[in-house]
């Protein structure tokens, strides 16, 4: 028993901190694309006026390429654009070249938005899509499909080791798979490692995730595994929040 004791300590009482940092213009530059990668959200009626007042310059770029409309009128474009998909605009084949080389004012204009954020202790996680434990990210719920969408795993270390455990297993049939999990993984490998690392917040944005009536006002576009991890662990998260 007294064994048993000691094993249970040493399981349950291991620590693990993050220290959240603000991100350099390096890392801003270098994440980028990840907020134009989410630009689906751009077209949502809810959030085109906040888009819009931050960067008009997408728009502009948008309907000139795509729809043949050489205008900066924002009620034009708005009738132009909202309710649209970018399949339905035409960029869907460009998304990749385009959100890892914008145009130059294009790529000003969200560098300035992405720097203007402020760190912020995080307890909006449940409002936040994107966001969660390994469990909200893989489970049933998540809203993904495929292997993706039907995992479920236990609170804390025991359900990274079960991660860690489906690696090499059957479901690494699915092409990915191993890849997605070991990204996950190393950065509870660091924390294993280290106790206390130092990382930077992730960028979440105010932007309703959805078309559809109910949707979470904010999501989450830069560092979602690591802040997955941290989550997961039960370790506070503070954001880079960037408000249009």
């Amino acid at each position: 028993m007294k064994y048993l004791k000691l094993y249970e300590e040493f399981t349950t009482d291991v620590k693990y901190s993050i220290e959240w940092q603000a991100p350099d213009d390096k890392l801003i530059n270098q994440e980028m694309h990840e907020l134009l990668n989410n630009c689906e959200f751009f077209f949502i009626k809810e959030n085109f006026d906040k888009v819009f007042s931050k960067m008009p310059n997408f728009y502009f770029y948008i309907v000139k390429k795509y729809l043949g409309k050489e205008t900066t009128d924002k009620e034009e474009i708005r009738k132009l654009v909202v309710g649209k998909t970018p399949d339905s605009i035409g960029m869907g084949s460009d998304i990749g070249k385009f959100k890892e080389n914008p145009p130059e004012e294009i790529r000003k204009e969200t560098f300035n938005l992405l720097k203007s954020g402020n760190i912020t202790d995080w307890d909006k996680v449940e409002e936040t899509g994107n966001m969660g434990d390994l469990t909200k990210v893989f489970g049933t719920k998540s809203g993904k499909g495929g292997w993706k969408g039907k995992l479920e795993f236990k609170k804390g270390i025991e359900g990274i080791e079960q991660m860690r455990g489906l690696i090499g297993g059957e479901l690494s049939n699915n092409a990915g798979f191993d890849e997605t999990m070991e990204a996950y993984l190393r950065n509870y490998n660091e924390l294993e490692k280290e106790k206390s690392i130092t990382k930077p917040a992730p960028f979440i944005i105010n932007l309703k995730n959805t078309d559809q009536p109910i949707g979470k006002p904010y999501h989450l576009v830069g560092g979602h595994k690591r802040t997955t991890i941290a989550l997961q662990l039960g370790i506070p998260v503070k954001a880079w929040f960037i408000e249009f």
